[in-house]
């Protein structure tokens, strides 16, 4: 169980998370668990759905959206291996406009 408190304009608010676990895990183990559960949401999930606009996918039936979220995935694999600091969006829309910079990316290499 988290007991957490956010604070914002001012305002506090309090809630409760209840977490489940295989095994007994000491409060350390369990905040650590908790904080790598979180850090996969945010560099992730956040990701998928602010860049890619996950969550406005219209592919509702059939195998459509599985389909396209293994696309997802490779493509934020791929531009994730890029070394310079943009953002992903920029990333994308590069290679959208830049044949030679999307070549670089769908290069197999060891990075």
């Amino acid at each position: 169980m988290v007991d957490a408190a956010t604070h914002k304009k001012g305002v506090t608010s309090r809630h409760r998370r209840l977490y489940i676990a295989s095994r007994a895990l000491t409060a350390k183990q369990a905040a650590a668990a908790i904080r790598s559960h979180w850090a996969i949401e945010n560099s992730l999930h956040w990701v998928l759905d602010v860049s890619f606009n996950e969550d406005k996918c219209r592919s509702r039936t059939g195998h459509g959206l599985p389909n396209m979220a293994v696309v997802r995935h490779f493509a934020f694999n791929m531009l994730r291996s890029i070394a310079d600091k943009r953002s992903m969006k920029l990333h994308r829309k590069r290679a959208a406009r830049e044949n030679q910079y999307l070549e670089q990316i769908l290069q197999p290499s060891i990075r």
